[in-house]
């Protein structure tokens, strides 16, 4: 079984030839328009997936970032629950929904806090009949890469499309 994975995509000489007849700053533009439409589509797919959950601070945290490095030649869209949006209890950043959406996606463990009786406090593994008591995760985000993965590309390529007028 092989550890890698290849992509095969056709047509580049044709795209690179498209390319060559607008600046830098147009393609770098047009990257970010496309690369902003694919996280608005991933986002409000995530958002209809989540968990209402008690206060649903993580269906409305959920939101996107692009990150360019013009220098280097990339860019990445970043989506999940962000940091800093919601309630979040003060001096807390546990309760904030970028920690804990991890949890859900993923599942988790419990945990319980205890008091020893010197008064500090440590947590320990919660077990009921010798197993470790496990909470499912409850996947939000996972699906939404593997579903829309095509859709992703074809918005990508329109919005690039679009804005370079081609």
């Amino acid at each position: 079984m092989s550890d890698s994975i290849e992509i095969k995509v056709n047509g580049l000489e044709q795209l690179y030839a498209n390319l060559a007849n607008f600046s830098d700053k147009e393609v770098l533009a047009a990257t970010r328009d496309g690369l902003q439409a694919v996280g608005d589509l991933w986002a409000d797919a995530a958002r209809d997936l989540a968990p209402d959950g008690d206060s649903g601070m993580l269906k409305a945290s959920i939101g996107h970032v692009v990150k360019m490095s013009p220098s280097k030649g990339w860019g990445v869209v970043r989506v999940g629950p962000m940091f800093g949006l919601g309630k979040v209890k003060p001096n807390d950043r546990t309760s904030d929904p970028a920690i804990y959406g991890a949890f859900v996606e993923w599942g988790h463990r419990v945990v319980i806090k205890a008091v020893t009786w010197l008064g500090t406090t440590k947590y320990k593994q919660h077990r009921k009949d010798g197993v470790d008591v496990v909470v499912p995760g409850k996947r939000f985000l996972t699906p939404v890469f593997d579903t829309m993965s095509e859709t992703a590309i074809d918005t990508f390529i329109a919005t690039v499309k679009a804005r370079l007028g081609l």
